[in-house]
């Protein structure tokens, strides 16, 4: 954990506008003040993604401390308020938080979030047993059936757990028990349908 003493000397007569921004919408040389105060606190011989990591958080946990107007003043604070900065810097390197991340590391995490929601919204699920496949809506439309996690669907039939085969799945016809067989034995062993 970095001192609180060192960020507050790395920041002594710094003023910050626009901390109501997220990271990723700061320009490069708005990056720059920030990557220099990180650079300051770990030494010339860090890596440049540590430093990164590090100007970050250091910018997420700073913009908790700004004024109405949305300006940070580091010679206002408190040497309470630099020991809250930097636990919180602490916490938002290891897991930063949605306002410290870059433009790309923001994408990959926006599109993660959209992909499982879509998968469960639309996965299909199939019960062995009976073997049918339903979808979510149809098996929260159940009386019986309230609505569940996708983790602990049953059948709306006979009660046994269903199992999420993704958005692609599409089941064989009931009677063809050959291929219903090779679809468990493929779905226990975790193959999931998740593209079309």
């Amino acid at each position: 954990m970095i001192d609180a003493a060192a960020i507050k000397a790395a920041f002594a007569g710094f003023t910050g506008e626009k901390m109501l921004r997220a990271w990723r919408n700061r320009s490069p040389v708005t990056c720059s003040y920030w990557t220099f105060r990180a650079r300051t606190l770990l030494g010339a011989a860090a890596s440049l993604t540590d430093v990164w990591k590090l100007a970050a958080a250091l910018y997420a946990a700073c913009s908790e401390f700004t004024w109405t107007d949305g300006s940070f003043r580091a010679d206002t604070l408190a040497m309470a308020a630099w020991v809250r900065i930097a636990e919180h810097t602490a916490a938002y390197i290891l897991n930063p938080p949605e306002r410290a991340l870059s433009r790309g590391e923001y994408e990959l995490r926006r599109k993660a979030r959209r992909e499982q929601a879509v998968s469960n919204i639309y996965a299909h699920y199939v019960c062995f047993r009976c073997r049918k496949a339903w979808a979510p809506a149809a098996v929260r439309n159940r009386k019986h059936c309230p609505r569940v996690t996708p983790e602990s669907r049953p059948c709306p039939d006979c009660g046994h757990a269903l199992i999420g085969l993704g958005l692609a799945f599409e089941p064989p016809k009931q009677s063809n028990c050959r291929a219903w067989r090779q679809l468990e034995a493929k779905a226990r062993a975790g193959n999931r349908f998740l593209k079309p």
